[in-house]
């Protein structure tokens, strides 16, 4: 059970995280959107960029923590995430300009590896420090 919250719970974290932020921005700043939701100036890209890319380290990190670094969990989570990614870069082809679609996809594997070394450098798992305590 733990593999498989280590692989869909930074996932989840992560899809929940850009959804809720993204509709705020776009409640926040309508004006930097266009009519389908679409970010119209490259520092809003740059925004949306930089945001990703510590979703992707804190989902990395979410995974380490769980999985303590070991196993099938962290290459996973990689995986479906930047699967992900791809169909959602997919789907928005038209809402982003292409340099955006390629910093994106180039940035998720570093940016979740980061995330799992950190999380995976503390002692123990999540579940087996609550145990302890």
């Amino acid at each position: 059970m733990r593999v498989v919250a280590a692989i869909l719970v930074p996932w989840i974290v992560w899809g929940l995280l850009d959804t809720v932020i993204y509709m705020g921005a776009l409640q926040v700043s309508p004006d930097s959107f266009g009519v389908d939701g679409e970010p119209l100036t490259v520092a809003m890209l740059t925004v949306f960029l930089v945001l990703r890319a510590v979703y992707s380290i804190l989902a990395g990190w979410i995974a380490g923590r769980l999985s303590g670094g070991l196993g099938r969990a962290p290459r996973a989570v990689t995986l479906l995430l930047l699967l992900t990614g791809i169909v959602a870069q997919l789907v928005n082809r038209g809402m982003y300009p292409l340099w955006y679609h390629i910093v994106f996809l180039a940035s998720i594997v570093p940016c979740v590896s980061l995330g799992l070394r950190l999380g995976a450098n503390s002692n123990a798992p999540l579940d087996a420090r609550s145990r302890e305590a």
